[in-house]
């Protein structure tokens, strides 16, 4: 019993390790931005498996330097990751490669909070999304600063925005 109790603690302590960092600033786990469209693509995956039940529809790159991907759960609501990329390229690169630099996405509430909770390490229910919400606020991925905005979506009752930028 003693060992189960001293189980539970160390996890419970690595959890709130993993959410701050020396600074205060919240920590990602897993983070898109300054990665590759392959690196988003590997982090939609990521997303797909802490909100499962998504199956893809399509990818949207009508856009010049964006893509929007849409994913459809069985119960009819979607799932929509978008992202805009900038074309970057070392001195001696013939071609440069397109990294992300922003990131949204959009979902219903309940997604969102598991979204959220996989990205962030809390454990946050779909009720306690308006306590979380805001914008501009800091954390902290790789030693690099970024920020985040938790808003409700305004185009879609029932729908949150969740937006990363560099």
């Amino acid at each position: 019993k003693m060992r189960t109790i001293a189980t539970f603690l160390v996890l419970l302590l690595s959890t709130q390790m993993n959410a701050q960092n020396d600074d205060g600033l919240r920590s990602a786990r897993m983070l898109p931005l300054d990665t590759t469209i392959s690196g988003a693509i590997a982090f939609n995956n990521e997303l797909l498996s802490c909100a499962p039940g998504y199956s893809f529809k399509f990818v949207d790159k009508e856009s010049p330097n964006e893509l929007k991907y849409l994913y459809e759960h069985s119960n009819h609501e979607t799932l929509k990751i978008e992202y805009a990329y900038k074309q970057k390229g070392d001195d001696g690169d013939a071609k440069p490669k397109p990294l992300i630099f922003s990131q949204k996405i959009i979902a219903d509430n309940g997604t969102i909070a598991l979204i959220y909770n996989c990205m962030f390490g809390e454990n946050i229910k779909a009720e306690q999304l308006e306590a979380f919400s805001g914008m501009g606020r800091g954390f902290v991925f790789h030693e690099r600063d970024y920020h985040y905005s938790l808003l409700p979506d305004d185009y879609k009752p029932g729908y949150w925005v969740l937006t990363f930028t560099e």
